[in-house]
């Protein structure tokens, strides 16, 4: 990697070699530096944006779909600003529901987190953080209204850090309806300090300073906090954890789906072809979980044919549209969203 990188405009030649084709003739690109794009829609459409609409479902209300890969805040722009542009995009396409979908999100900067939860609660705790030295609470303090639509977040075993934070916060508000898979559980917050190695460089040693609690008391980091951390406060905010049951981390999702790995493998087919299309003829997506070799696969070339697939492959996105499409069936599911600590140490 060292090697590809360099300046801007300059060029590199690269050799590729492909399983069972052999090296291929090298082949000379521009260096550029690569801006990522963390707010995504169902696909891409064709002013260079992103859809963000679900395709109309009979019964069910218009739906919004946003992906969000992950909570940055740098030059190019932030998190919570791709946000709000999706979101007014929404608002204008008439949506009044949303599907968040927070799969693959492995966190990131937390005051966009804090941000975005902010959208959708007024008021309330957003998360606590302990340390040795005592608590910090985060509260939602939104100066405006805030969005009152019904939304099902997505989450799965890669859904960490930042991520976690919004979907519990959510959850635990009783603003979201959380689907697919229980969570990473990496709710610690960390700091690099500088060690000095005496010939001129120097080490980083990464050292956890606090873990993160949720407004429900839930310390959903995967390591069992010290006893330091989890003593309350003078005046406490949360009640402490339950400890008779043993401490597994992640968040729970309110509605268990768990996709197989071939079904995993087929919705990442099916978004890098969306995002970065190949050039040539290539096999389609199926549906089919068995099918896990690209071979076996029936062929197509448009966007809108790997949408299609997207959207029916897609069984936590399909959950998440029949619950918004039931109000009774999603308020009841808002009400049984995490109240107490110790139910996230149960189930998968």
């Amino acid at each position: 990697a060292r090697l590809i990188r360099g300046q801007a405009g300059s060029e590199v030649a690269l050799t590729v070699h492909r399983p069972g084709t052999g090296p291929l003739p090298p082949f000379t690109i521009s260096r550029t530096q690569i801006v990522r794009n963390p707010v995504k829609g169902l696909r891409p459409n064709n002013q260079g944006g992103w859809e963000y609409m679900l395709p109309p479902t009979p019964g069910a209300p218009a739906i919004g779909y946003v992906r969000v890969t992950e909570f940055v805040e740098n030059q190019q722009g932030s998190t919570f600003g791709l946000f709000l542009h999706a979101m007014n995009e929404m608002m204008n396409r008439g949506a009044t529901a949303l599907v968040l979908d927070l799969r693959g999100n492995p966190g990131g900067t937390f005051t966009q987190a804090f941000k975005m939860v902010e959208q959708f609660v007024a008021e309330g705790v957003i998360v606590e953080e302990r340390s040795a030295h005592g608590q910090q609470v985060h509260r939602a303090s939104s100066p405006g209204a805030v969005v009152q639509w019904p939304i099902v977040v997505l989450v799965n075993g890669q859904t960490a850090s930042a991520s976690e934070i919004v979907a519990g916060s959510l959850a635990v508000n009783g603003r979201a309806v959380l689907v697919g898979e229980r969570t990473f559980g990496k709710g610690r917050m960390q700091e690099m300090l500088p060690i000095p190695m005496g010939d001129g460089r120097q080490a980083l040693l990464k050292l956890t300073v606090a873990y993160l609690y949720l407004p429900n008391g839930y310390a959903f980091d995967r390591t069992e906090p010290p006893a330091d951390f989890r003593k309350p406060a003078a005046t406490p905010t949360f009640p402490p954890r339950a400890s008779n049951k043993p401490h597994r981390g992640g968040i729970k999702p309110t509605v268990a789906v768990e996709l197989s790995p071939s079904e995993s493998q087929l919705l990442y087919r099916c978004r890098r072809e969306l995002e970065w299309p190949t050039p040539q003829a290539h096999p389609a997506p199926t549906t089919r979980p068995e099918a896990t070799s690209h071979s076996a696969l029936p062929r197509t070339t448009t966007p809108d044919e790997w949408a299609d697939q997207l959207v029916k492959a897609d069984r936590q996105l399909a959950k998440a549209v029949e619950i918004l499409s039931n109000p009774a069936v999603y308020q009841a599911l808002v009400a049984k969203a995490p109240t107490t600590a110790p139910e996230q140490t149960d189930g998968p």
